[in-house]
């Protein structure tokens, strides 16, 4: 990253061994988020997250290599990574004082995101239809990034009195330093839990049952369901399914799906495990023309129904293949996090937020072959409750780019 004192490189395969040396890195979680906008109004969350970072660059100068932040919708998260012994823990934010031209650049930098954000259709349907029609933000807010026009309204003043309401100079903070991640201890597999209905549950969304305003065919078009859970190994589940679906979708001939092109995913802007218990699985399918939407969710139907098939074959025969498979790509993911520092200072801080300290991303062992059977028992349970709610549909037309 360039710095005042030229370009700077941080080898992140090294990071663990000279992190406290060099580069400390410093995960802060604040709490307030994207929800602070039904009472401020649409994109402060996003723009006080950019003054946030603005004046933690000025506060450690050259000292800071980089840092990147994410507003969710009830915590930001800023990652810091800072030369030398700079990597005091963090309490309170000298807010930078700025100009209305400062105001200026950012509004500019942010309407840029914007752009790049509705260049991709099927990610537009995922990131800000879907969340502003289950409410994920609440009424009268513009998905995570703000509305474009709205946003040119804030004046330094404004924003500064915001701020000051919501966050002021010394936020509810947790933060996790480099040294404190690599001590990070791995824990052991938890014991599998025999009650497969009662941590995890689908909830109908009020829009599911009834006509939404907006388009009642689309190019391509997200089918979401949304989730409500207890128990954070219960909400790890949701990847299973959601891997389990992509094979489905992708490896396996599902009768009845088209030349689509198909994107499955849990969570909004990384949320999992800062929502309070909440989380969705969404469905984005791009077919070859304009479908009605309940076309969409006959198609939405499909894979699980194939995933559910596979299910039962599996608990009928006390098969593991199945769910072997799952288990191989979830220790993938798990590696991947567990040697990739910043997300592990993330994961660190949001177990610290819900005083957890066994977060199951952090999960490195294999699952036996009881747990597995577990495993297939609650995502049957799941499936059939999803095939019993209608899922939320948004169809969504293709602009010109």
């Amino acid at each position: 990253m360039l710095t005042a004192a030229g370009t700077h490189t941080i080898d992140f395969s090294a990071a663990a061994m000279r992190g406290a040396q060099q580069n400390p890195m410093v995960s802060v979680i604040i709490d307030g988020g994207a929800h602070d906008d039904v009472e401020h109004g649409s994109g402060f969350a996003h723009l006080r997250e950019h003054w946030a970072l603005a004046s933690l660059r000025r506060m450690y100068g050259d000292r800071l290599v980089m840092c990147s932040a994410k507003t969710l919708q009830y915590q930001t998260e800023l990652l810091l990574f800072v030369d030398s012994s700079a990597a005091t823990p963090l309490d309170t934010i000298d807010w930078w004082q700025w100009t209305e031209g400062d105001l200026a650049h950012e509004v500019s930098v942010i309407d840029e995101e914007i752009v790049s954000a509705e260049s991709e259709a099927v990610g537009c349907a995922f990131d800000r239809e879907l969340p502003r029609r289950l409410g994920v933000y609440g009424p009268g807010t513009d998905w995570g990034y703000g509305h474009r026009a709205l946003l040119h309204e804030w004046t330094v003043d404004s924003l500064a009195a915001a701020v000051q309401q919501t966050w002021g100079p010394r936020p509810t903070m947790f933060s996790t330093s480099t040294p404190e991640v690599v001590r990070w201890p791995r824990t052991a597999n938890e014991a599998a839990h025999r009650d497969g209905t009662s941590g995890l549950e689908t909830v109908a969304t009020a829009a599911a049952g009834g006509h939404c305003p907006g388009p009642d065919t689309g190019r391509i078009a997200f089918c979401g369901w949304l989730f409500r859970y207890d128990e954070w190994h219960r909400a790890a589940e949701l990847d299973d399914l959601a891997t389990l679906m992509r094979l489905v979708v992708h490896d396996r001939p599902v009768a009845g799906l088209g030349p689509s092109r198909w994107e499955i995913r849990v969570s909004q802007f990384g949320e999992r495990h800062v929502t309070r218990g909440a989380d969705y699985l969404g469905v984005g399918i791009s077919p070859d023309r304009e479908l009605p939407a309940e076309e969409y969710r006959r198609l939405a139907r499909r894979p699980l129904e194939q995933a559910l098939s596979l299910l039962l074959n599996e608990i009928r025969a006390v098969r593991p293949g199945l769910m072997s498979a799952l288990d191989r790509h979830r220790l993938f993911r798990c590696a991947r996090l567990n040697q990739a520092l910043p997300q592990r200072a993330i994961a660190r801080n949001r177990a610290k937020v819900h005083d957890d300290v066994a977060h199951p991303d952090l999960r490195t062992t294999g699952r036996t072959e009881s747990e597995n059977l577990v495993l297939a028992r609650s995502l049957a349970v799941l499936v059939e409750q999803m095939l019993a709610t209608d899922p939320e549909v948004v169809p969504v037309g293709v602009r010109p780019r």
